[in-house]
């Protein structure tokens, strides 16, 4: 590494993911001045998922920026746009290549020496089922791996955890902070501050942001779940008013919805989705008083802006549970197990 200039970090990114990389990838730019780095977050899936643009956008903005990230690779739309994506690597002449993997790493090893016949290339072995002729012949062609299933059970109590034992394995470098925290621009605070301030219905009013959604219907909250939760909130406390943070992609037909099937008009509700820019959302999270979201990348960004929340967390992924002054609600199999008497019952108690 201290011969290098120039280096390509390459995973399956997503939000979440960035908050606990993303401290790793900064103490790598600190240990190692002389480098560039560049990162490279395109899935290599098949078939491209319907969040992809949001997600590719969003992210994209946040990570530029990021000091010590030199270039992005988007996540591919198609085979071609992905073809371009390795012709411009390949350009670059990487002297070393790695890339964290818990999915398909079968192709990430395949497209890193790909993108370099001559740069060394160290990357993670992921433990899902793989045709074992085409994983041998793949990582023979690396210069060392990480298997998943000898990481040490201790370093998987907690997804920062994680991270920290595969950066420390694979390019020696681990940074002591956990997660990334963040501070949106006074721009994106103050219009989510003057949002809240045009639809509060009185001084007292205390905001609470409720997340349902995610990219999968096991980690989401039913929409009969979702309208109970906000009636039982609002009876423990009045004063209180709600923002229902959506996905851009549902937001016009839950909109629609809640118009026309909200039980309580008394109540505020307030639809929200950060369609211009990535800090909408951090500076939404860092003005309302709470948060209550189901597993999703909303509850570290909660905790990254420093707001407390209730974070509901299938009982099989609570490794990624998030850090910070945050409630964990446990659900056994899917998220919208959940007793919704009980969870307001929780939120209220931790709120006070």
């Amino acid at each position: 590494m201290n011969k290098a200039t120039r280096v390509l970090y390459m995973t399956h990114l997503a939000i979440g993911d960035f908050v606990y990389q993303g401290p790793h990838l900064q103490a790598l730019q600190r240990t190692y001045p002389n480098i560039q780095l560049d990162i490279w977050i395109d899935d290599l899936r098949t078939q491209s998922k319907s969040w992809h643009k949001g997600r590719n956008t969003t992210l994209c903005q946040w990570l530029e920026d990021q000091p010590f990230i030199q270039h992005i690779y988007p996540i591919a739309e198609d085979v071609s746009q992905r073809q371009e994506l390795i012709r411009q690597a390949q350009a670059r002449d990487y002297d070393i290549i790695f890339f964290i993997a818990s999915q398909r790493s079968v192709l990430f090893a395949k497209v890193a020496r790909t993108i370099s016949s001559s740069a060394k290339i160290v990357g993670t072995q992921s433990a899902s089922r793989q045709n074992p002729i085409q994983k041998w012949w793949q990582f023979r062609g690396i210069d060392g791996f990480l298997k998943e299933k000898d990481i040490p059970a201790n370093c998987q109590e907690h997804i920062s955890d994680l991270y920290g034992f595969r950066f420390q394995t694979l390019v020696g470098v681990r940074s002591d902070t956990a997660a990334l925290q963040i501070s949106p621009p006074d721009i994106w605070r103050q219009r989510s501050k003057a949002l809240l301030n045009a639809h509060a219905p009185e001084a007292s009013t205390r905001w609470l942001l409720v997340t349902p959604l995610s990219t999968s219907t096991k980690r989401d909250l039913s929409w009969p779940k979702t309208l109970r939760l906000l009636n039982a909130l609002h009876q423990f406390d009045p004063h209180l008013s709600f923002v229902l943070n959506l996905p851009p992609d549902q937001f016009q037909a839950i909109q629609a919805r809640l118009q026309a099937e909200f039980p309580a008009p008394t109540i505020t509700v307030l639809p929200f989705t950060a369609r211009e820019h990535f800090y909408q959302l951090p500076a939404m999270l860092s003005c309302v008083e709470y948060v209550v979201t189901v597993e999703t990348a909303i509850m570290h960004l909660a905790a990254s802006v420093g707001t407390r929340q209730t974070a509901l967390v299938r009982d099989s992924a609570k490794h990624w549970h998030p850090l910070g002054d945050s409630q964990i609600i446990e659900c056994r199999g899917n998220v919208d197990s959940v007793d919704i008497s009980d969870l307001a019952k929780q939120v209220a108690v931790h709120l006070r």
